[in-house]
């Protein structure tokens, strides 16, 4: 299993993707994405390499994926579509690494290989991961960082001696320079390395506040390490925002400006909300158990989650509350479902399943390493909170893989034995995950389909940058 369903995932996206650069598809926001910014940001530094200038180009984000890619071109591979499968790699490689992660954790579980195929396709069906996947988008390689993150969080977690501790501090270290090089709005996942360093001084046991009871100064020492070796990723980041002038590239900057969303929380919520609806089999054994041990705790997140959900606006607004599940709220509103004029209720609804179903699940895991998948989930909301656009593709990716770790890590045999309905559990899994990736292939679809055909032409001796549309596209 443990080759057999990454090749089924990858199989899956090579072959959604060839039958797209064979043609030449040129339709929809990947398109978008890539004929009018990063084509251009590549082409910008394979044309001055090597006086690189990054004060300015176009992309949002830090340039490593772009100065790799213009490395490509100078070296003779300058066509789009010869770019466009070479930086297909970063995809593959998340999707078959992410596909590794899916076979140990279901073998660990006694869970079986179609069952957790339908989580993985869950992933490569995403629009926000197949669309950046076929054309030219820093977005998979970024996510493959973030998994690498989330990996080696998890490793420390379950490493109780400090000696070997040290050399996967350092490799986080290194990834997260890798990373912010990538997509600077991920510096936050240094946090979970400094999670994962303290939660690994207690790794025997169970607790996460166990390393401050029984090993305090292990614990601050581990943490202290993983806080040191992230400084120079930090040091990167805060150089480019120095030569910036904030912590985007300046043509983004009227764009991706303006201060915390606060409706990114509940909008988060929600989202893993829909998710759990699909992986109810799943999420349902973690749920029930907590409902018979604790019903006031179940409660309790319920309550604070619909909280979360009604005190911002979460009403439509393009561009701050735009795409994805932001269009079913629109939709709503069109048809006059809205509280008080400033709050959707389908965020009412959907928050508390999501909370709780997070919370279930963390309750129902085994072992340290499971408080890493919610840590990130956590750390995302946190950082897309402070970003002005709460936009789907900045966190679905990352949400889908958590979730899908959360789901394997709460199962156990006992689920299927005794509990009602429980030889109904694997059918339903599979039936569950496998709807939620027919859903995302077809919103895959429908972007190509509905999506904008391009008639892109070469820059033109008088072209600027600011003859090309500005911003970021959702």
């Amino acid at each position: 299993m443990k080759r057999t369903l990454p090749m089924v995932l990858v199989a899956v996206f090579v072959l959604g993707a060839i039958p797209l650069w064979i043609t030449g598809f040129s339709r929809g926001k990947g398109a978008f994405d890539q004929y009018y910014f990063h084509l251009p940001a590549v082409e910008r530094f394979a044309a001055s390499w090597p006086r690189v200038d990054v004060r300015d180009y176009e992309s949002a984000t830090t340039p490593g994926y772009h100065v790799l890619l213009a490395q490509c071109a100078r070296l003779g591979v300058s066509e789009p579509i010869a770019l466009q499968v070479i930086a297909s790699v970063f995809t593959i490689g998340l999707v078959w690494v992410f596909g590794r992660v899916l076979a140990d954790r279901a073998k660990r579980a006694g869970i079986g290989a179609i069952q957790a195929a339908g989580l993985g396709l869950a992933l490569v069906c995403s629009p926000y991961v197949f669309l950046p996947g076929v054309w030219l988008q820093p977005d998979n390689a970024a996510w493959l960082g973030v998994l690498g993150m989330m990996l080696i969080a998890s490793r420390l977690a379950r490493e109780p001696q400090t000696d070997r501790a040290a050399g996967w501090v350092l490799l986080g270290g290194v990834v997260l320079v890798l990373l912010v090089l990538t997509r600077q709005r991920h510096a936050w996942t240094a946090g979970l390395v400094w999670g994962g360093a303290w939660l690994g001084a207690a790794a025997r046991s169970d607790g996460v506040l166990d390393p401050w009871r029984r090993s305090r100064a292990e614990a601050i020492g581990r943490a202290a390490s993983a806080v040191i070796a992230s400084v120079p990723a930090l040091v990167v980041v805060a150089l480019f925002v120095r030569t910036w002038g904030g912590f985007t590239p300046p043509m983004f900057q009227k764009q991706i400006s303006g201060g915390i969303n606060w409706a990114t929380p509940a909008f988060c919520l929600s989202l893993i909300g829909v998710y759990a609806v699909f992986l109810w089999a799943w999420v349902w054994p973690a749920v029930a158990a907590w409902w018979r041990e604790a019903k006031l705790g179940v409660v309790v997140v319920g309550l604070a989650a619909a909280v979360v959900s009604v005190l911002p606006v979460t009403t439509y607004l393009y561009e701050p509350r735009a795409t994805g599940l932001w269009n079913v709220v629109r939709a709503l509103e069109g048809l006059g479902l809205t509280l008080g004029g400033r709050t959707t209720p389908l965020f009412v609804a959907l928050a508390p399943v999501g909370a709780i179903a997070v919370c279930a699940l963390v309750r129902r895991g085994r072992g340290m390493g499971r408080w890493i998948a919610p840590m990130a989930i956590a750390g995302m909301v946190v950082a897309q909170t402070v970003n002005p656009l709460c936009w789907q593709r900045y966190v679905e990716p990352l949400f889908l893989m958590a979730l899908a770790m959360m789901c394997l890590d709460a199962q156990s045999v006992e689920d299927e034995r005794g509990a009602p309905l429980g030889r109904w559990l694997p059918a339903a899994r599979v039936l569950g995950a496998g709807g939620l990736a027919l859903v995302m292939a077809a919103l895959s679809a429908q972007a190509l389909v509905q999506g904008e055909s391009l008639r892109w032409e070469r820059p033109g001796a008088g072209e600027t940058t600011a003859d090309r549309p500005e911003g970021e596209r959702p």
